[in-house]
Order: structure tokens, then sequence, then C-alpha cells
């Protein structure tokens, strides 16, 4: 072994990597770029958020029992006329939970029994949950103590853990089930992170051998090249999103309560997006390495930074949420766990599948646009 030689082929290769910026740009400031975005992005901090109220009972004593939650919990409660309505708030997505109090609370406070409340949460996901589970613990521990300070004739409860009990409710994921949580969104994951790289590379390495310039001089038109390859890869994420929803429901045992042609309509709408992607970079890089490394930046990491399938996005600073609400996969995972666990129509998700159809199409838009300039226009 030739220390010379080796000495040699670095230097060959690091200005090869000199002479490929976007290589080279790649290798030391994404790690940085990185750094700072998972630093901010991953987070289980949990942040005020609002509550459903229904407070049958109404006296002073339970208003004072709701100011000892709100003080010392993230909960900002947000009260209903009737249980029905603030259950039907939880089911639109505006609350995360809701908070019943029974009528005569505080009357059966006062004779020594110990009413029950009830505690209702979405439970979609469960490490968000456990949280919540764990502040209102917390929180209705010190109950007690304000209540007593507060109402002079409930001076007996000072010392008590809670003159109450609590019954707490998962509505639309009972047992907290990690699959039921985490199958939904891992589709659209797995789909984004692999298609746009099949499709990206698949263009370069024609293009690197020379078969693209021969394929335009044949007869086949440069759109019909490229309707050809984006049908390829929208059949194939169409196929592979099916069957991780089939085995999702048949093996992992997730509910799907949601009607089937809606969710076939997102998942085809989503797929379309995912090879639109890959066919995109495609047009902007050189070789395959560029392709790969892009797609990795463009497609992989957001799928999972930025879709809310591992931490809820409510929890992540507002300026990282924003780019959020440019990467579908955000509103394919959203729209997949309304289906899947809550049952909805698109009349409760209608502004996601809006988002996911703009984003598609301006991808689409610019594919069109980007294929024409390297193909030498349309024929």
């Amino acid at each position: 072994m030739n220390l010379k030689r080796i000495l040699a082929v670095m230097k060959n290769e690091f200005l090869f990597l000199w002479r490929d910026r976007r290589t080279l740009a790649a290798a030391f400031l994404l790690p940085l770029f990185l750094l700072f975005l998972l630093a901010y992005a991953i987070t289980n901090t949990v942040q005020p958020t609002s509550w459903g109220l229904y407070n049958a009972d109404g006296s002073s004593i339970s208003q004072s029992f709701l100011r000892t939650i709100e003080r010392n919990s993230p909960f900002r409660f947000v009260e209903g006329e009737n249980a029905q309505q603030v259950l039907s708030w939880m089911k639109r997505g505006k609350l995360k939970g809701t908070l019943l109090i029974p009528p005569h609370f505080s009357q059966d406070l006062l004779r020594g029994e110990s009413p029950r409340v009830f505690f209702i949460s979405e439970g979609i996901e469960p490490l968000s949950t456990r949280l919540y589970l764990h502040s209102f613990d917390v929180a209705k521990t010190l109950a007690p103590q304000y209540m007593a300070e507060e109402i002079y004739f409930l001076s007996s409860l000072r010392g008590l853990n809670a003159p109450f009990e609590v019954s707490y409710v998962q509505l639309f994921n009972p047992t907290l089930d990690h699959f039921a949580f985490i199958i939904p969104g891992l589709i659209g994951c797995i789909l984004m992170s692999i298609i746009p790289i099949y499709a990206a590379t698949s263009v370069v390495r024609e293009r690197e051998k020379g078969s693209f310039d021969r394929v335009l001089a044949s007869p086949t038109s440069s759109l019909e090249f490229l309707m050809g390859k984006l049908g390829t890869y929208f059949l194939i994420a169409v196929f592979d999103c099916l069957i991780m929803a089939f085995i999702g429901i048949f093996y992992f045992d997730v509910p799907f309560r949601g009607n089937e042609f809606e969710y076939f309509a997102v998942l085809s709408l989503f797929s379309l997006w995912t090879a639109s992607l890959g066919l995109l970079i495609s047009t902007l890089t050189e070789n395959q390495m560029a392709a790969f490394t892009t797609t990795m930046a463009a497609a992989m990491l957001p799928a999972f930074i930025f879709s809310g399938i591992f931490y809820p996005l409510d929890g992540i600073p507002i300026f990282i949420r924003w780019i959020s609400y440019v990467i579908p996969v955000r509103y394919f995972v959203e729209i997949s766990r309304e289906i899947y666990l809550k049952g909805n129509s698109i009349s409760f998700w209608w502004k996601e599948f809006l988002g996911l159809f703009s984003v598609t199409l301006v991808t689409l838009f610019f594919l069109f646009y980007r294929f024409k300039r390297i193909a030498g226009g349309p024929r």
C-alpha cells in the first residue's frame, strides 16, 4: 500500500468535489442546516392548547376548580353551550380535548362525596395525549389547596389529593395504540422518501447515457416521453400506497372509519405529486449523485421533519411550522388520520385537500416548464 497513491486519489476526489459546487455545498452546509432545523423542530414540550369545556355545574366552586387547572396546566378552555357542541368541535379538529363537569359537582363535594369529571382527549397522538394526562394529573392534585384558599367552607379539603374522581377517555384512539397513530401517516412518509428518488435518477441516468437525446430524436415527442415517465411512477406510487394501506388495516389492525373512495382520491393526488417532484428534480440536476442528494434534502428529510408523524407540529416554532405548509406530506398525514381514526368526510378536511391540490398543481407547472426547456421545446 503506497501512501503517495492514496494521497493522489484523495487529491483527485477533492478536486472533483471542488468543481461540483452543489455537492460540495451540500456536504458542508446540509449538516449545519439540519442541526439548527432539528434542534428547533424536535420537541416534546406541551404547548398551551385550546380545550373544550362544558360546566354543567356552574357554581363558584367549579369555577375555582377550572381556574386552578388553567393556572397550573397548558389547557386554555373554550366553553360550549352543551357537551354535544364541544365534542363536535373536537371532531372538527378545533380542540385537542374536552373537560366535562357534571351537574351537582359542588353539592356532591359539600356532602363529602366524590363527584366524577370527564377528561376527554382525541387520543390520536399517544405521546401528546400522555403529556396532557400528566399535566392534568399534576394540576388536579393542586386543586384542593387552591379551592380551600378561595372558598372558606371547603377548608377541610386542604391536604387531600383530590376530592373528586376523573374518568379519562381517548375518543378516537381509546387504547392509545401506537400503530393506529403512526401507520396512516407513515404511508405518506415512505412514499415521499422512495418515489421521488426513483423518478429523479431514472431521467438523469438516461441523460448521462445519452439515451435521452435518442428518445427526443425519435417520433416520440418530449411531452409523450414525460407523460410516460410520470404515468409509470404515478402507478407505482398508487400501488405501493394501496399495499401499505392493506397491510396497515389487516395486519396492524389500524381502524379505517372513513370513505374508501375519498381516501383513494387523496392517495392518488399525493402519488401524482411524489412522481412530479422526482421528475422536477431530474430537470434541475446533472448527474445521479446530485439528483439523489437533492431528493434527500427536498423529499426524504422533510417527509419526517415536517409531516407531524412523530411529534405534533403545534409544538415547533412558528417560523419552522410555516415551512410545512408547502410540503404536501403534512396534508396527507392530517387527512389520513382524519379518515382512518375520525371517519371524517371531505367536508371536514377540504382545506388540507386544497393545500395538497395547490402544491401538486404548482409542482406540475414547474415540471412541464423545466422539461420543455431541457428538451428544446415541444414537438
